[in-house]
């Protein structure tokens, strides 16, 4: 019964990454659930070769992950920095003709 329970838990996994690779990719889905397949038939050969291996390998995935998010952000740090003083000189004039129509109905 207890295989029944791993495989029914890990069905959805295989289902939700055939369907991320299509949204990403353009993909099939029966070609995702083949890579994502293979993939763990890779993860399983690493783990083969020893532990460190596989944390090696998932290290690299990480530091791949780390380094390509922060040239993301580091590319959009200007248009993110251009979005905020936009947004606080938009929030300035708005508190300004606020400001104004405060004034123009106490008098």
């Amino acid at each position: 019964m207890a295989e029944v329970a791993v495989i029914a838990s890990d069905l959805p996994e295989v289902i939700g990454t055939a369907f991320a690779l299509k949204l990403l990719f353009g993909i099939p889905l029966w070609l995702g659930v083949i890579i994502t397949g293979l993939d763990t038939l890779l993860f399983l050969a690493i783990q083969y070769f020893g532990i460190r291996k596989l944390e090696a390998v998932i290290g690299a995935f990480l530091a791949g992950l780390f380094s390509l998010f922060s040239l993301s952000l580091s590319l959009s740090l200007s248009l993110s920095l251009s979005l905020v003083s936009l947004s606080l000189s938009l929030l300035h004039s708005n508190t300004y003709v606020y400001t104004q129509a405060q004034r123009r109905w106490a008098v």
